[in-house]
């Protein structure tokens, strides 16, 4: 989708609204667009040289940047190759509403299965986001498949550590219980395995990339969530 002129005000407010964050040796860095060393060019692009940022010249190179970044990148979607991955959603949630159905849906479904914690930009925002998605072009054709013969009650499991129990309602599960377990032991501590029925119409998207076998779906709508302590029989006989 073409940036249009909208599109290009909201994005500059957004760039230039964050706060530096503080790096080593009094450097700081832009959460967004992740510069602490900003090459300079001459007039053929070509680096000459590099200015170490800090907060004096920080409000001047933010402002280069997304001058730079928008006057040179034309389609909404590359502009979040360019954003860092813990903030693509928060900017998708910014400049939602200016964007076609199919641009966010698929752009949401890059930014949710690409961010490592997408948890953080909030469970109610993160299902507001998916219900305005149309699943057509959220989902790919070979995942679609897959969640097209769904039954009508999904059983899905999650992993958590104990420490942790106040995720439980998230909006990630798996079909996969062993994928569950995984995930609750990856940071170590004690982890534990959630079991929960959802109705497939309250669940968002099935991603089947990554071997997670992930259902995103509404937290509010699980049903009869229980810790499980052992696999589903079907999962111990295949």
């Amino acid at each position: 989708m073409k940036i249009t002129p909208e599109i290009k005000r909201s994005l500059e407010v957004i760039l230039q609204a964050y706060p530096y964050e503080e790096r080593m040796a009094g450097f700081i860095s832009h959460p967004l667009l992740g510069f602490a060393v900003e090459p300079e060019f001459d007039d053929k692009h070509k680096i000459i040289g590099s200015v170490l940022v800090n907060r004096g010249n920080f409000t001047e190179l933010v402002e280069k940047k997304t001058k730079y970044l928008l006057d040179h990148v034309k389609e909404v979607e590359q502009v979040f190759f360019v954003i860092n991955q813990p903030y693509q959603l928060a900017v998708l949630y910014f400049i939602g509403n200016q964007l076609d159905t199919e641009t966010y849906s698929g752009l949401l479904a890059m930014c949710w299965t690409s961010t490592e914690f997408p948890h953080q930009a909030g469970v109610a925002r993160l299902v507001e986001m998916f219900k305005k998605a149309d699943k057509h072009y959220l989902i790919e054709e070979d995942d679609y498949r897959v969640f097209s013969k769904l039954p009508l009650n999904v059983t899905v499991y999650r992993g958590v550590r104990t420490d942790k129990k106040h995720t439980i309602r998230g909006l990630s599960w798996s079909l996969d219980y062993s994928t569950a377990r995984w995930f609750a032991n990856r940071f170590g501590g004690d982890p534990e395995v959630y079991s929960a029925k959802i109705n497939i119409k309250n669940v968002f998207a099935y991603f089947g990339g990554r071997n997670e076998a992930e259902l995103v779906v509404n937290p509010r709508c699980l049903k009869e969530i229980r810790e499980v302590t052992s696999p589903p029989k079907q999962e111990v006989e295949g």
